[in-house]
């Protein structure tokens, strides 16, 4: 059983009024790079840096078409990260950011950064993610 994990990096821009020469850049990456393959159970530690200061919000598409948020971990959780540093995504009870649990296929990581704070109060219940909305 293998799966894949497909990583891409989007970057959010501004509706055309308000568009501004600030344009963040997100890289992300896992503990084994690009094209990663993993079997079920093996855990997968999550990386990103940043060219400039930014807003991120990570998420995990698995091979059972499931969505995850894997940064930050809570809507209310703070998701400022600074430009020039790495980062790692940490898991709720292990230093790694999650434990593959899906069929074997392909999954994916998108990050996706803006200048400015996200709104999440679409895909939030109370105090968590929502994901029957997700």
């Amino acid at each position: 059983m293998f799966a894949h994990i497909a990583l891409l990096g989007l970057t959010i821009l501004p509706a055309p009024a308000a568009r501004t020469l600030y344009r963040p850049r997100v890289e992300l990456w896992t503990n084994r790079g690009d094209a990663a393959v993993y079997t079920r159970g093996e855990r997968v530690r999550v990386f990103f840096k940043l060219d400039r200061d930014a807003f991120v919000t990570i998420f995990r598409v698995d091979t059972d078409g499931r969505v995850r948020v894997l940064f930050p971990r809570e809507p209310w959780e703070d998701n400022f990260a600074r430009g020039g540093r790495e980062f790692e995504v940490e898991g709720r009870s292990y230093n790694d950011a999650f434990a593959i649990d899906d069929y074997p296929g392909v999954g994916y990581l998108f990050a996706v950064a803006s200048a400015d704070a996200f709104t999440y109060d679409a895909i939030e219940s109370g105090d968590h993610w929502d994901y029957r909305v997700i």
